[in-house]
């Protein structure tokens, strides 16, 4: 191999340096280290601009809401068969208590749509 001059060289790190900054632009855009692929296009040029262009593009982590839910089931209170109120329970879990005969068709139930409390076996059909 023949020795480069100092002018040479100078132009041979260019070439590598710009090699990476190109590897690490794109695989910036393809959601990869840029970081890391800079060094990888430095050490490796065209094989590592060629690699980056090859790999699939890595999908985007939505990061989980820092928001709590919003609650869209309607809240229910019932009474008990001495008359104590309870709730507000779900939608579901009154469904639940219900089917599993926990709470008969006599039961009073009440949420902020209705005027007055009613009986389930008059609301049977909303529940």
């Amino acid at each position: 191999m023949q020795n480069l001059t100092p002018l040479g060289t100078l132009f041979v790190l260019i070439c590598w340096t710009l090699i990476g900054l190109a590897t690490a632009y794109l695989a910036k855009k393809r959601g990869r280290n840029p970081y890391a692929w800079f060094f990888i296009g430095y050490f490796l040029a065209l094989l590592g601009l060629f690699l980056v262009l090859i790999l699939p593009k890595v999908k985007e982590k939505k990061e989980p809401s820092k928001t709590p839910p919003v609650i869209t089931d309607t809240l229910w209170y019932y009474l008990d068969k001495d008359h104590k109120q309870h709730g507000p329970v779900s939608q579901i879990w009154l469904d639940k208590e219900i089917a599993e005969r926990r709470l008969d068709e006599n039961t009073y139930v009440w949420n902020e749509n209705l005027k007055d409390w009613e009986k389930v076996k008059d609301l049977k059909k909303d529940l």
